[in-house]
């Protein structure tokens, strides 16, 4: 038994064990909120409870870096797209709507990350990081194993053309979105689980391994093109890494610059505009089940581009999804560099490529490098056929490549 002396001192001496521990929790919560399912997933109380929870964190973490006192260059160039894309456009072109709960939540996530990484070890930031990540993705893997062979998914419904039912959508849906929509919440995962093997827990490379498995199988299982391409590149070039760890000096230095990675990434945004319909691809697409129109985005790619020429300097604006199908044939674009253009114009484009370039580590380590700029090829690959603004975790890579390569050398 304790004293009343000595049990008073062991809760004070477990207050910051305890408090700790209930941060930890709390940023763990945060970064899956960001993790977001889809509306037909869950039920609307839980969706609703976990968009407050992801502007909570948003506020949080733009309200700790601001009275911290560590907002930066960076921060600021992030700021400055955003606004430009979310609000700016709204009152300059008079076009689309005002989306402050978007800006909010994008901006809100580099606030968060930003100011974790500049108070913590980037191995800790990068734990916490992954094991939100995995916890919601076997969520997802697990909607996935139930819904396999059930055409459209977790989202059965009908397709229509011409005001008549043509038969059930053959997008495959599960807990976070469709099937090639989804890599993008998985490529910053994949990356990260690589690079926490490789440098801060040899052991994880099982994980790495089991999780990058489960991603190729997923998407090979339902043929979904984009993310067959994106994730075989990505784990192939991480795969090539891990054998070459321990002669690092040898890796070609074609995978190790970031910037060229930029470029080539945006190079694979624009040569799909270029070739779309080629006659020459027809054998090669096919592979995959697809048409050279890539599933019909010629038309969205053809009316993305008369929309922006309309207005080049400022775009469309975010406008009422009903409005862009209305005017392209979808939603969204289908293309970052088109997605771009037709909601924010060229300002808009010119201000994402010197946020990019804003992240551009000062002294790059080549392999760490390596490593990053193989997720971010992988993401624009992706990109060049899906991409949506509101979806902001793929840009999280140029974050962590930023800061890992401010860390000290560590062994292998």
């Amino acid at each position: 038994m304790y004293s009343d002396t000595q049990a008073l001192s062991l809760r004070t001496r477990s207050r910051p064990a305890v408090r700790t521990a209930m941060g930890e929790v709390a940023i763990i919560i945060g970064f899956m909120s960001y993790y977001i399912p889809s509306e037909y997933a869950v039920h609307p109380a839980i969706l609703l409870a976990w968009k407050v929870l992801l502007y909570v964190t948003a506020t949080f973490g733009g309200i700790m870096l601001l009275v911290s006192g560590r907002i930066n260059r960076r921060n600021v160039t992030i700021l400055s797209y955003y606004f430009w894309l979310f609000i700016a456009v709204r009152f300059l072109a008079g076009n689309g709507e005002l989306k402050l709960g978007s800006f909010i939540q994008c901006t809100g996530l580099f606030a968060f990350l930003e100011y974790l990484l500049q108070t913590r070890d980037t191995r800790t930031v990068m734990k916490y990081f992954l094991i939100a990540g995995v916890a919601v993705s076997l969520i997802h893997f697990a909607s996935f194993l139930v819904y396999m062979d059930t055409v459209g998914g977790m989202l059965q419904v009908m397709r229509y053309r011409g005001g008549r039912v043509i038969g059930l959508q053959d997008q495959n849906y599960y807990f976070l979105t469709y099937d090639n929509d989804s890599v993008h919440f998985f490529v910053t995962i994949i990356v990260l689980l690589f690079y926490y093997s490789v440098y801060y827990n040899s052991e994880a490379i099982v994980y790495f391994s089991a999780y990058s498995a489960f991603v190729l199988f997923m998407y090979y299982y339902k043929m979904a093109a984009t993310a067959i391409v994106a994730s075989t590149y990505l784990v192939g070039v991480l795969a090539y890494l891990y054998v070459m760890r321990r002669n690092r000096q040898s890796v070609p230095s074609l995978l190790c610059n970031y910037r060229l990675s930029i470029l080539g990434g945006i190079a694979a945004e624009i040569v799909p505009l270029m070739i779309v319909g080629n006659a020459a691809l027809g054998s090669i697409v096919a592979v995959l089940g697809k048409s050279v129109t890539f599933s019909g985005r010629d038309r969205v790619w053809a009316g993305s581009v008369l929309y922006f020429l309309r207005n080049p300097i400022f775009g469309m604006g975010i406008e009422d999804n009903a409005i862009t199908a209305q005017r392209i044939g979808i939603n969204h674009c289908h293309n970052l560099v088109l997605e771009h253009l037709y909601r924010g114009g060229i300002v808009a484009m010119f201000l994402f490529l010197f946020m990019l370039k804003m992240y551009a580590p000062p002294k790059p380590d080549k392999y760490k490098t390596a490593i990053f700029c193989a997720g971010i090829i992988a993401f624009f690959i992706t990109a060049a056929f899906d991409w949506r603004m509101y979806v902001p975790l793929p840009f999280l890579l140029f974050v962590f490549n930023y800061y890992a390569n401010r860390e000290e050398e560590l062994p292998v």
